[in-house]
């Protein structure tokens, strides 16, 4: 006890350098929490974005489908198949997908598109390109001969809703086929590639189009979250391992991040970019509480030196000089975690929207033009964690000299 209440005075004897020690603890705690959140916040956010517009958080695959994707590794996905991946806990929905290429044509005008086909009410449930809509109406379950296309590919086409475009494409069978659609709608993802280039229609219709006699492309499966993503795969990858698709070849079960590897650096980048600030905010917290020590150290070498003669043990000052560093550290982490929670908290309630170049630049690499917050515990307990072992560490060299420290000569210190 007399450790902590000589500890506690201590910091009240000169309380300017303490106050700016505790001010500046805090506001480097703030602001690595605040960036920490903004930052996993927006991750979350952008990787629901992304993997629930279309692709899915798991996708069932005829093996090598994603290095070649082609109509030729295209499988049957039979009821008995849909029925266990359902039964696998943590699975929500899943959606039967037809993808290949053609030409769309209106009058003189012809461009290349990548074509998709679906199911509407099953993609209702596991993809959110139904609320993507642009101008129109998306697919319905019940109605055939209809698609919808991103809007730039009918604003290239010099075409409208309701005219009747020619889808052309090579089948599976090897034959071309060619059918005629009513556009009932258009898409706007704000991925330019996309949207100069998707066409979308029932799977039906796909089904006709390219010959594929009941088989599909892929399976997009749509889970409770997203962290349960590696345990629900290697259950579905259990699942399918009992089945053989066609010429002897066995399902590929594949995550978001093997689906989207480009999508996944940019953030692992921005990730580590975000790391380098955090370091350096971390320098500067320990050059603060490091300064406070020694400076409060040196000015009290000849008291020290008083204590010393009196017979008090070095261990004893290394102890109180300890408890001191160790409370202003935590009095700056509780300013500091009460700052960082209600700025968080606000940027969760209030997401802060990005607009003009920069806005059309990051929807350009698939990502939301705003920035989004979290009040994930662990980022306070790392934070908090992180800045507590930093007051620890940077203590080593001030208690050195401390225990070092000789009567004769603190007494004689100037």
């Amino acid at each position: 006890m007399l450790v902590v209440k000589l500890a506690w005075r201590n910091i009240f004897r000169n309380k300017t350098r303490s106050f700016l020690t505790i001010a500046a603890v805090a506001f480097g705690l703030f602001l690595m929490i605040f960036m920490r959140g903004m930052q996993l916040g927006t991750y979350e956010v952008n990787i629901k974005n992304a993997i629930e517009m279309f692709p899915g958080y798991i996708q069932i695959q005829y093996e090598g489908y994603r290095d070649n994707p082609t109509l030729q590794k295209c499988f049957t996905f039979t009821d008995e198949m849909q029925e266990k991946v359902l039964e696998v806990d943590g699975v929500k929905h899943l959606s039967q997908r037809i993808i290949s290429e053609g030409l769309i044509g209106h009058k003189k005008k012809s461009y290349g598109a990548a074509i998709f086909g679906i199911d509407p009410e099953a993609e209702a449930n596991v993809s959110t390109m139904h609320t993507r809509l642009d101008k129109g109406r998306f697919l319905k379950e019940d109605n055939r001969g209809e698609i919808v296309v991103g809007y730039k590919l009918l604003e290239n086409l010099g075409s409208k809703i309701g005219d009747e475009l020619v889808v052309l494409s090579s089948g599976f069978d090897g034959s071309m086929g060619n059918m005629k659609f009513k556009v009932v709608g258009t898409t706007k993802t704000g991925t330019t590639e996309l949207d100069a280039s998707s066409v979308y229609m029932h799977i039906e219709d796909a089904n006709n189009l390219f010959s594929m006699y009941g088989m599909i492309s892929m399976v997009a499966v749509k889970l409770e979250n997203v962290e349960q993503v590696s345990e629900v795969q290697h259950n579905i990858a259990n699942v399918m391992s009992n089945y053989t698709l066609r010429r002897d070849k066995k399902a590929e079960v594949l995550n978001w991040e093997e689906v989207l590897p480009e999508f996944k650096q940019m953030i692992e980048f921005d990730n580590a970019s975000g790391m380098v600030y955090l370091g350096l905010l971390m320098i500067i917290i320990a050059f603060g509480i490091l300064n406070t020590v020694v400076m409060s150290i040196s000015e009290r070498f000849s008291e020290f030196g008083v204590m010393l003669a009196l017979g008090t043990k070095n261990s004893l000052l290394v102890m109180v000089m300890f408890v001191e560093t160790i409370f202003i550290a935590i009095i700056g982490m509780v300013f500091g975690t009460m700052l960082g929670y209600f700025a968080n908290a606000y940027v969760v309630s209030s997401p802060i929207e990005l607009t003009g170049p920069t806005a059309d630049m990051i929807r350009e690499y698939g990502f939301i033009p705003a920035m989004y917050s979290t009040l994930d515990p662990w980022i306070f307990l790392n934070a908090n964690g992180t800045v507590l072992l930093i007051s620890i560490l940077v203590y080593i060299y001030p208690a050195f000299r401390l225990s070092k420290l000789q009567a004769l000569k603190g007494i004689r210190y100037v």
